[in-house]
């Protein structure tokens, strides 16, 4: 998903293919954060799916209400990708509706690998940041929680 998903998904795909050299290599695909509008490929995304031998993932930075996502999927089943069937790769949810958004929305699977309550709390606990920091980001998520 542009702009920092891109990066991250490319760092994935680079990690990947060293770590399985001799078996299957990673690519990535990157979503244009405009829809070109010149040359042969005047789509979201360079490059036609090949279900039946490649395998898809959405992939962001950071998740708040999750409406990049769903803004995201769209471009992807325009350019013909089953969005709402791909895992969705969330590297920090904030914990304010995007997962329980993205669910009701019909999104089949959604991975957050780090809440940001979680992160925070080590953070304190580490003594990287104070109580006082730890505590001004738990209030803010709690005012901005979504709640099913």
């Amino acid at each position: 998903i542009p702009t920092a998903g891109n990066a991250l998904a490319q760092a994935a795909a680079m990690v990947s293919f060293q770590l399985h050299r001799l078996s299957l290599p990673i690519a990535h695909r990157v979503m244009r954060e405009q829809l070109k509008q010149h040359g042969a490929h005047s789509t979201w995304v360079n490059g036609k799916p090949d279900l039946g031998r490649q395998r898809y993932w959405m992939v962001d930075n950071v998740a708040t209400d999750g409406k990049s996502k769903q803004e995201a999927a769209e471009k992807l089943e325009a350019d013909g990708y089953p969005a709402k069937q791909m895992p969705c790769l969330i590297w920090v949810d904030r914990q304010q509706g995007a997962v329980p958004r993205l669910k009701a929305a019909g999104f089949e699977r959604v991975i957050v690998v780090y809440n940001l309550l979680d992160i925070t709390y080590a953070f304190g606990v580490m003594g990287l940041w104070p109580k006082s920091a730890v505590t001004a980001v738990e209030e803010e998520i709690k005012a901005h929680q979504f709640l099913v």
